[in-house]
C-alpha cells in the first residue's frame, strides 16, 4: 500500500484513534473529521477522561491494552492527565498495592511498564483516581473495579474524605454493550445447544504515514 496523501480518504473507525496517528493525518492534509466514524460512547469516555483529568484525577483505564480502543483512550487521556491501564482485577488489585504504599517505585515501573503516562509518579498521581474503560470490557468487571478502587481510597483516607480523592465514573459505561451482555447472560440459562454470534472480526490495515 502507498503512503497516504492529503487526496485519500482516510476512515477513523467506531474505536477511534490515538491523537498521535490523528495529528499525523493531519499534517498530511487529510480531512479526519470529515470521516470520523468514533462511536459517541467511546468519545463520552474520552469527554469523561478530560474531565478527570482537568479536576486533576488520575485516569485509571480498564482495557485490553493492545486493543485499538484502549490505545485510543489511553492517547486521549494522557493528553489531559496522568492515565494508566488495568487489564482486569488481578491487576487492580496488583496497582492497590502501590496506592497503600505495600510495593516501591521501581517495582511498579517494572510491573506496569508501557501502561501509564508520560512522568507518571505513584507519591503523586494515586492519591486521586478515577475509573472509565474500553467501551467493550465486561461492564460488571468495570464497575467491580471502580468499587474495589473507592474501597481502597476509603481505607487509605477514610470515607468522609472520600469525594477528594475518589471520582463516580459509572456513568461511561455502554448500555449497549451492558444490553448485549445482559442478552448473553439470559442466552446462557436456556437450554440450548449452540449459540451463533452475528457480527465481524477486526480487520486491522497497517498502512504508510
Amino acid at each position: 500500500m502507498g503512503k497516504i496523501t492529503k487526496e485519500d480518504v482516510v476512515i477513523i473507525p467506531a474505536f477511534g484513534t490515538t491523537l498521535e496517528i490523528e495529528h499525523l493525518l493531519l499534517d498530511k492534509g487529510v480531512e479526519v473529521h470529515k470521516y470520523n466514524t468514533t462511536c459517541p460512547f467511546v468519545e463520552k469516555v474520552w469527554n469523561r477522561a478530560e474531565k478527570l483529568g482537568n479536576d486533576k484525577y488520575t485516569i485509571i483505564i480498564h482495557g485490553k491494552p493492545k486493543h485499538e480502543e484502549t490505545k485510543a483512550t489511553f492517547s486521549h487521556s494522557a493528553h489531559n492527565g496522568a492515565s494508566i491501564i488495568v487489564r482486569d482485577m488481578d491487576e487492580a488489585q496488583r496497582l492497590s498495592n502501590y496506592i497503600l504504599g505495600n510495593k516501591s517505585r521501581a517495582e511498579f515501573y517494572e510491573e506496569f511498564s508501557g501502561r501509564y503516562s508520560t512522568g507518571f509518579d505513584i507519591d503523586l498521581h494515586l492519591q486521586r483516581i478515577g475509573v472509565v474503560n474500553q467501551t467493550t470490557m465486561l461492564a460488571s468487571e468495570t464497575q467491580s473495579i471502580a468499587d474495589f478502587f473507592k474501597q481502597i481510597m476509603v481505607s487509605k483516607y477514610g470515607n468522609e474524605n472520600i469525594k477528594q480523592h475518589f471520582a463516580d465514573t459509572r456513568d461511561t459505561l455502554c448500555y449497549a454493550t451492558n444490553d448485549n451482555q445482559d442478552s448473553t447472560y439470559q442466552l446462557l440459562e436456556s437450554d440450548a445447544d449452540l449459540a451463533i454470534v452475528v457480527g465481524d472480526t477486526i480487520v486491522q490495515t497497517q498502512v504508510i504515514l
